[in-house]
């Protein structure tokens, strides 16, 4: 080619106009994992929107959005970048009847990835903050129908509220503490505690000068902070002033009038957790410590067909949750000003005793339709569930205010089963959950029955596992029922029920001796 015909195409190429390149955002990997804010509180079933430079998830739920996580370039090795996280992240399958327990267990089962949460003095107690909100919340969520509470109201006073800060990193401190303990983790116990007492502390601080304002938002803060000292003082093995911060919870609770309009439906939401653990210390004693609070809370919103089934075992569950809370509420204080007479009560408790039979025959009928329809897996709420029904139905079988009587076959009957459930969970993995299923099975099956060989099987599986349940810890339980068999055995008392509590006497279960009114 010659240079002419060369400089000649050069030439009618330069007159060919340029175009310009197309606009193009700078690259920047897709976040995925939301904000910052969001991540944390990962048990919340919406997806971030990843709007910047703050998300509308937060922004219209009420929580402070911390922004995002800088994006970590790609590790030159894909081993390398597994190996760490699995490193950082513990492996934990979700389980209502289990607390995230291969957190002590395992290798690789170490604290948890902890994401950005408001600023702190130092990295633990953030780690005891983020605890508190991947573990722990899910063992203490015990009153049906308010997850509002624990998924929106808890997290936004988290990020905005000091003092429930403070109360939260101290509760997750205090559970940390006693899921590790016997564990391989035990010389780290001096730095949690405290955190417990630095932060329990702290909470304290803040919250005494809220009770001298009498400010129906201040006395909303007062109430979480009670719930949250109950669970604290609960897994520290101190039930008598965990009654204590439950009974002054309760009192507040009821001497509210005429709440505001945008705090009534968070007040019965926490008046709801507190009726909650109130059935859970009321289940074995007429004399309740623990008021109706069934004005105070959120009912139910009532009863559908029986005729169909529920859409879920969780729906079931927490229908019968429902129950349990009517019957708690029976023998509960009344106040005389309002309440009925003595005399009409017994006549009042037995008509909620039948009426309660109903309700029950109907959540039974469509428990029936349940099984048939889902056709459940062989898993531990399948089958705790339909242990708390025989259950109920062996009580409603007996005539209102009689002790139970069960024969030795249903109380073996009652015994398999829970034996079962105890062997699917880890022996090496002590459990804490504010709903107390199994220990008040053995517990009953101990006082409904006086033949020998049921009460040592009954002890015998208390002591098959470490739970506490609520205020019920299962050690505690069978040291009790012990000595109260080995009396029994040589007769210095008779086979009747034990004194379980909450009582004032000294060799009571549960002893509780309330603090004179000054």
């Amino acid at each position: 080619m010659s240079r002419e015909s060369t400089t000649a195409k050069q030439g009618v190429v330069a007159q060919v106009p340029v175009k310009k390149p197309k606009a193009r955002r700078k690259y920047a990997p897709k976040v995925r994992t939301g904000c910052i804010t969001w991540n944390q509180f990962r048990f919340r079933r919406k997806k971030c929107d990843e709007e910047k430079p703050f998300c509308r998830r937060c922004t219209e739920g009420g929580w402070k959005c911390d922004g995002y996580a800088p994006i970590a370039e790609e590790s030159t090795s894909k081993n390398k970048k597994n190996s760490s996280a699995a490193s950082i992240e513990p492996k934990v399958t979700p389980s209502k009847q289990s607390t995230a327990l291969t957190l002590i267990s395992g290798q690789n089962a170490g604290i948890p990835l902890l994401p950005r949460l408001p600023p702190t003095k130092n990295i633990l107690e953030q780690h005891c903050l983020s605890h508190f909100f991947t573990y722990t919340l899910n063992e203490i969520d015990l009153a049906p129908g308010i997850s509002g509470f624990w998924l929106k109201t808890l997290p936004a006073l988290s990020q905005n509220e000091p003092l429930v800060r403070h109360a939260i990193t101290a509760l997750g401190a205090t559970h940390w503490l006693f899921l590790s303990n016997n564990s391989s983790r035990i010389n780290h116990q001096a730095q949690y505690q405290a955190v417990v007492t630095q932060q329990f502390t702290n909470a304290i601080s803040r919250l005494v000068p809220l009770m001298s304002q009498a400010k129906p938002e201040n006395t909303m803060l007062v109430l979480i902070c009670c719930l949250l000292f109950v669970f604290i003082e609960s897994l520290k093995g101190s039930q008598t002033e965990a009654l204590r911060h439950l009974t002054a919870g309760c009192r507040l609770l009821t001497s509210l009038r005429d709440p505001p309009p945008e705090l009534e439906g968070k007040l019965r939401e926490i008046a709801t957790v507190f009726r909650g653990l109130g059935s859970v210390v009321n289940m074995f004693n007429e004399d309740k410590i623990i008021p109706d609070l069934a004005p105070y809370a959120q009912l139910p919103k009532g009863y559908e067909d029986p005729t169909k089934p529920y859409e879920s075992l969780d729906e079931a569950e927490q229908a019968l949750a429902h129950l349990d809370l009517f019957l708690s509420d029976m023998h509960c204080a009344h106040d005389n000003s309002e309440g009925p007479f003595p005399e009409r009560l017994k006549e009042i408790n037995e008509e909620t005793f039948q009426i309660l039979g109903r309700r029950f025959r109907k959540w039974e009928a469509r428990f029936e339709k349940t099984l048939e329809t889902l056709r459940p897996p062989h898993s531990y709420e399948h089958l705790n569930l339909k242990l708390q029904r025989q259950l109920w139905a062996q009580m409603m079988k007996q005539p209102y205010g009689e002790e139970p009587i069960i024969d030795v076959e249903q109380c073996m009957s009652f015994m398999d089963q829970v034996e079962e459930l105890l062997e699917m969970t880890n022996p090496t993995q002590r459990v804490f959950t504010a709903k107390a299923d199994l220990i008040p099975v053995l517990v009953v099956v101990y006082g409904s029955c006086p033949v020998a060989k049921v009460r040592k099987r009954a002890i015998a599986l208390l002591r098959l596992r470490s739970r506490r349940e609520g205020f019920w810890d299962s050690g505690e339980a069978a040291d009790f029922l012990q000595l109260d068999l080995d009396k029994c055995l040589a007769g210095q008392k008779g086979t009747g029920w034990p004194a379980v509590g909450p009582s004032t006497a000294q060799g009571a279960l549960l002893v509780f001796r309330p603090k004179p009114e000054t």
